[in-house]
C-alpha cells in the first residue's frame, strides 16, 4: 500500500485556479498562471521546514491513465473545465478537525485541559474506529488527525466517509468538524511566531491503511447523515461513479445500454405510460394507471440521474433508485450475467459494440496413459485427480465465517418452537436484555449508552444477527428430481410478532435496571466493573472513559473528601451543612443506580448567578460525563406526572428541574422518592407500565418551597451572597469549572467511590440512626461523610420543614395563633374566622390570627372562599406536633368520632411535650364544656 500523496503550496497568496489559458496551463485571479507543485508524500509535507505558511489539499488529479498530475487547489468555476480535460477528483488522506468548544466560542486557543483529552482520550477513539493509526498535530483552536485512506477515495465515497465520521462522533460525543467545501485546504503543523515558523506538536504513529470494511460501514452510515449539514455535492465528480478505465479498454455493455437508450426505450414495452418532463424530470406512471396526480416514478430524483419508484404495486421495488441497465434486468425478471450477455447481444446487433465471443474451451485434460512416460513417472497420479470444486452458496460462507452462529430452520404451524430456539440464540447477545416489560438493545447514542426498547424492525436485525435463518426451497438436481435446498431467509414477521408479545419466552434473557456508565460499589464492599452485575442487575459500560484505582483505607477516604471539598471550597455555602449536601451530591451521583432509594437534592438560593447550576453540573458531569440537561418546572400535577415517566422510561441518569419559583411537588414526586417502581399510564394509549425509578433527582431555583411531604424527602444546599449581581467578577478555584471535571472525571469518580468503599470495608463504624425509608443511602453516602468529619446533610431536611414546607408552617403558625387568642378552647373553624374578623376589644390583638389563615389559604380571612379552603388545608397537615402544639379535631385521637358543633367539626389546640418556646395563652381563657357533642353553655361555639 502506498502512501498518499497531497499537494503544498508554500505561500500563502497562491490563488485558487479559475481556469486554463490556450497552452492549458492554470489561470488564477487576474489571469495570472498558478503555480503548481510537484505532489510529495504525506510524511514529508508533516516534517518539512517552511519558512512562511504552508497548506496543504488531501486530493489529487488523476488523468485517464490512472496518473496524478500536479495541481492547485481547485474552486467550482475550474471544476468543469478539469471535467471535460478528462480528470477526475481522487482523496487519498481524510483530514478531521477537532476544535474546544469554550475556547472556540471565544476564540481563544484550546486550553491545555482540553488538549491533554484529546490527546490521551479522544484519538485513540478514533484510530480503533477507523482500524488504523493516523497523523496527528495540535491546531490553534484544537487538534487535526489525518487519516491514511487504503486506496483513493471518489468525492462522493469520500464526502459520505466523513459524515459519517462526523455522525459517529455525535453518538460517540465526540465533536468532529463536519465537512463544509470540498476543495478546502488545511494548514500545515507550524505556526508563525516572532518572525520565525514554530512546529506544533507533532504525533506520527506509522502508515497503517484504514481498514476498507470499517470505512464502509462509515460510508453508510453517512448516507444517512442530514444533508443540510453536509458538504454541497452538486459540482463534484458524481458523474463518475467509478475508477476511470484504462486507455483503449472497451466500456461495458451495462454503460453503453445506458447511454444509448432511453427510458421510453426501457418503460414503454412494458406498459409503463409518459407523463410528461418538467424540470428535467421524466414522470411515469405505472401499468393500469392514468397519467394524471402522483407519479409512480421520477427520473432525476435529487440530481441523481436514475428513476426513483414510489408505487408499491409494480415489480420495482418501491423506495429505491434504478439505472437503465438495472432497469432493464429488473423488467426481464435477469440476474445481472444474463442481462449483460442479452443487452450486449442488441447494442452489437446495432453495431454499438462487438459481439460477445464465447471463451475456447478447455483442452480436454490428457490422461495418464497418453503421457510420455517420463512425465508419468515424474508426476503422481493423485495430482492429476483433482475433483471439481463444489459452487460455495451463501450459506457456505456464513457457516465458515461463523461455524458457532445458531442455525433456525423456519417451518409453518411451529411458532412455540421457533421463539424457543430465537430465545436461546438472543440469550448469548450482550447487548440485549429485557427491561420493564419490553426487550430492549444496548446502543450507543448521543446522549451515551441507552437502553433502547427492540421494534419491529430492530427486533429482526437483532434475530438475524444472532442466528442465521434458513428456509427450505425447492429446486431440481443434476437428474430432474425434486429436492428441498437450504438457503439462507429473512425472519417472518410472524416470528418476530410473535416473540414481542410473548414475555414467557424472554426467561432466558437477563434482566437489566438500568444502564450504568461507573465502575460499581456493591453493597458489601465489594467491585465490579465492565459488563453485566446479576448482583445489581445494571448493564455498566465506561465509553472508553478509563477510572483510577479505588481505595479501600481510611487514608484513601480522607484523601478523598479532601479532593472533593477542594471543588467546592470558593462556594458560598450558607453553613457546613449545605457544604456536605454538594459533597453527598457528588458522591450520590456516583452510586445512584445502585441504591433502590434515595432523597431529592435542591440547590436554592435567593439570587440567580450564584452557582447553582455548577454544583448540579459537577454531579451530572461525574455520573453521565455530560452536564445537566435541564427540564422546566411542570405546570400541573399530570405535567409533573408525565415528565417523570418519560425521563424514567427512557433510562435518564439525571432529572434536573431548573429554575423552579414558588412552591414545588405533588404527589408523583413523593412516589418517585419513596418508591422503587414508577407506575404510570403511557401516554397516547390505555395502558399503564412500571419502569425502575433509579435517576438521580436535583431543583434548583430561588427560594424554592415545597408542597406537602416533599420537603422531607429533599435534603437542602443553600448558597447565599451579599452582592446585589453575583455572576459578576464570580471566581472559582477551577475556572472553567465544568472543564476542570470533564477532564479529572475518572479520579473525581475513583474519589467518590473510595470513601464509600473505605466506609463499608471498615465495618460500618459510624452507624446512625437511618432517615426514613433511605436506609442504604444512609449507610452509603451520610454515614461515610460524617465517618471523615464532614456535618450531617439530614439536617438540612429539618430546617426546610419548617423554613420550605409551606403548608406545614402555616398550619403551625395558626396553631400559635390560636392558642394565643383562645387557649385549649375547641370551636369549629367558622367560629374561629368569626372571632378572627369580628370588631371589638380584641381585634387587635387577634391579627396574628387573621394573617395565620391568609398565609394558610391563600385568601383573607374575609373572603367566603375561607371555610372551604381552610378545611381543604388541615385535612393533610390536623393533629402534627409543631413546636410543642397540636391542633387536631376534638375526639379524633381516641378513635371515636370527631365531636361536631353547631356549624361544624370542633377544632382543639393542645399541648405536647415541653409546650410551645414563645406563645403564651390568654390569661384568663374562656372555658367550654362538651358533652353529647354540643356546648352546654350560652356562649356556644
Amino acid at each position: 500500500m502506498n502512501e498518499p500523496t497531497v499537494y503544498v503550496w508554500r505561500v500563502r497568496e497562491v490563488a485558487g485556479c479559475v481556469g486554463f489559458d490556450e497552452a492549458g496551463m492554470p489561470l488564477g485571479q487576474g489571469g495570472k498562471v498558478v503555480e503548481t507543485f510537484e505532489p510529495v508524500p504525506l510524511s514529508v509535507a508533516l516534517v518539512s521546514e517552511y519558512k512562511s505558511d504552508a497548506h496543504f489539499v488531501p486530493y489529487m488529479l488523476v488523468g485517464a491513465d490512472g496518473v496524478p498530475v500536479a495541481a492547485p487547489r481547485i474552486n467550482r468555476a475550474a471544476w468543469e473545465e478539469f471535467h471535460e480535460r478528462g480528470y477526475w477528483l481522487r482523496f487519498g488522506c481524510l483530514p478531521l478537525d477537532f476544535d474546544d468548544p469554550v475556547a472556540h466560542a471565544s476564540g481563544e486557543p484550546a486550553s491545555d485541559e482540553w488538549r491533554a483529552a484529546w490527546w490521551s482520550e479522544t484519538l485513540p477513539r478514533i484510530e480503533a474506529r477507523v482500524g488504523a493509526t493516523v497523523y496527528a498535530y495540535d491546531t490553534k483552536g484544537g487538534a487535526r488527525a489525518v487519516v491514511v485512506l487504503p486506496e483513493p477515495l471518489p468525492g462522493p465515497t469520500y464526502i459520505d466517509v466523513v459524515a459519517g465520521l462526523v455522525q459517529w462522533g455525535k453518538e460517540s460525543g465526540i465533536a468532529i468538524d463536519p465537512l463544509k467545501e470540498m476543495q478546502r485546504c488545511y494548514r500545515l503543523p507550524f505556526v508563525k511566531r516572532g518572525g520565525a515558523m514554530e512546529r506544533r506538536t507533532l504525533r506520527i504513529d506509522g502508515v497503517s491503511p484504514a481498514d476498507p470494511i470499517m470505512l464502509g460501514q462509515l460510508g453508510r452510515l453517512g448516507r444517512m447523515y442530514p444533508m443540510e449539514k453536509r458538504v454541497k455535492v452538486e459540482w463534484s465528480d458524481t458523474r463518475e461513479m467509478v475508477p476511470p478505465r484504462p486507455p483503449g479498454a472497451e466500456e461495458r455493455p451495462g454503460d453503453v445500454f445506458s447511454r444509448v437508450r432511453s427510458w421510453g426505450d426501457v418503460l414503454l414495452p412494458h406498459g409503463w405510460t409518459y407523463g410528461g418532463t418538467a424540470n428535467g424530470q421524466e414522470t411515469w406512471f405505472r401499468p393500469g394507471k392514468e397519467p394524471g396526480g402522483s407519479p409512480s416514478a421520477l427520473t432525476n430524483y435529487m440530481g441523481g440521474g436514475k428513476l426513483y419508484v414510489f408505487t408499491t404495486s409494480t415489480e420495482l421495488e418501491a423506495g429505491r433508485s434504478y439505472d437503465k441497465f438495472g432497469l432493464y434486468a429488473r423488467l426481464h425478471g435477469l440476474d445481472m450475467t444474463e442481462a449483460m450477455r442479452r443487452v450486449r447481444a442488441e447494442l452489437a446487433a446495432e453495431g454499438h459494440m462487438r459481439a460477445w465471443e464465447e471463451r475456447p474451451a478447455k483442452p480436454a485434460r490428457r490422461e495418464p496413459s497418453e503421457m510420455p512416460d517420463h512425465m508419468r513417472e515424474e508426476i503422481p497420479l493423485e495430482a492429476y485427480e483433482q475433483p471439481e470444486t463444489p459452487k460455495r452458496t451463501r450459506l457456505d460462507v456464513v457457516r465458515s465465517q461463523r461455524p458457532d452462529k445458531p442455525e433456525i430452520v423456519l417451518r409453518a404451524g411451529d411458532l412455540e418452537g421457533l421463539m424457543a430456539e430465537a430465545a436461546d440464540a438472543l440469550a448469548g447477545d450482550d447487548d440485549v436484555y429485557t427491561r420493564a416489560g419490553a426487550v430492549v438493545e444496548a446502543a450507543l447514542t448521543s446522549e451515551g449508552f441507552r437502553l433502547v426498547p427492540l421494534e419491529k424492525a430492530s427486533m429482526r436485525g437483532v434475530m438475524e444477527r444472532n442466528a442465521t435463518w434458513i428456509r427450505m426451497v425447492k429446486k431440481k438436481d443434476e437428474d430432474g428430481a425434486t429436492v428441498l435446498e437450504p438457503t439462507i431467509a429473512n425472519v417472518d414477521d410472524w416470528v418476530v410478532d410473535g416473540f414481542l408479545a410473548s414475555p414467557r419466552h424472554w426467561m432466558g434473557l437477563r434482566d437489566v435496571k438500568n444502564v450504568h456508565g461507573l465502575p460499581v460499589v456493591r453493597p458489601d464492599g465489594t467491585m465490579a466493573g465492565e459488563g453485566y452485575d446479576p448482583n445489581t442487575r445494571l448493564l455498566i459500560r465506561y465509553e472508553g472513559v478509563r477510572f483510577g484505582e479505588v481505595g479501600r483505607s481510611r487514608k484513601d477516604a480522607e484523601a478523598a473528601a479532601a479532593t472533593l471539598l477542594d471543588i467546592f471550597a470558593e462556594f458560598p455555602f450558607e453553613s457546613e451543612d449545605d457544604r456536605a449536601v454538594a459533597v453527598a451530591l457528588a458522591v450520590t451521583a456516583c452510586v445512584r443506580r445502585v441504591l433502590p432509594l434515595c432523597p431529592g437534592t435542591l440547590v436554592d438560593s435567593p439570587s440567580s448567578g450564584i452557582g447553582k447550576g455548577l454544583v448540579i453540573n459537577v454531579a451530572s458531569i461525574l455520573m453521565t460525563g455530560r452536564p445537566a440537561v435541564a427540564m422546566a418546572q411542570p405546570k400541573d400535577e399530570d405535567e409533573l406526572t408525565k415528565t417523570l415517566f418519560s425521563a424514567l422510561r427512557d433510562g435518564d441518569h439525571h432529572i434536573a428541574f431548573d429554575n423552579v419559583s414558588g412552591k414545588f411537588g405533588g404527589e408523583a414526586y413523593d412516589m418517585l422518592m419513596t418508591s422503587e417502581v414508577f407506575k404510570a399510564r403511557i401516554l397516547g394509549q390505555s395502558k399503564s407500565q412500571s419502569v425502575p425509578a433509579s435517576a438521580l433527582v436535583t431543583i434548583s431555583g430561588r427560594n424554592v418551597a415545597f408542597r406537602g411531604d416533599a420537603a422531607g424527602r429533599t435534603l437542602r444546599c443553600r448558597l447565599v451572597t451579599e452582592s446585589e449581581q453575583p455572576d459578576k467578577g464570580r471566581t472559582f478555584k477551577y475556572q472553567p469549572l465544568e472543564a476542570h471535571v470533564q477532564a479529572n472525571r475518572g479520579a473525581l469518580v475513583a474519589a467518590c467511590l473510595a470513601i464509600v468503599r473505605a466506609y463499608v470495608l471498615a465495618g460500618r463504624p459510624c452507624e446512625m440512626p437511618p432517615l426514613r425509608m433511605y436506609y442504604d443511602w444512609c449507610r452509603m453516602v451520610r454515614e461515610p461523610l460524617v465517618w471523615l468529619g464532614m456535618a450531617d446533610p439530614v439536617r438540612t431536611i429539618d430546617k426546610q420543614r419548617v423554613e420550605s414546607d409551606v403548608d406545614f408552617a402555616a398550619y403551625g403558625e395558626l396553631a400559635h395563633a390560636m392558642y394565643e387568642s383562645f387557649g385549649d378552647r375547641a370551636m369549629t373553624m367558622t367560629r374561629m374566622v368569626k372571632e378572627a374578623n369580628a370588631a371589638g376589644p380584641f381585634y387587635e390583638k387577634r391579627e396574628r390570627l387573621r394573617d395565620a389563615i391568609q398565609e394558610l389559604t391563600g385568601v383573607e380571612s374575609t373572603s367566603p372562599k375561607v371555610q372551604s379552603l381552610l378545611g381543604y388545608k388541615m385535612r393533610s397537615n390536623a393533629g402534627r406536633p409543631f413546636d410543642g402544639l397540636k391542633l387536631g379535631r376534638v375526639g379524633k385521637a381516641d378513635g371515636a368520632e370527631p365531636v361536631r358543633g353547631r356549624d361544624g367539626v370542633l377544632f382543639q389546640v393542645t399541648v405536647v411535650g415541653d409546650g410551645p418556646t414563645h406563645t403564651k395563652p390568654p390569661a384568663v381563657p374562656p372555658v367550654l364544656t362538651v358533652v353529647s357533642g354540643k356546648p352546654e353553655s350560652k356562649g356556644q361555639w
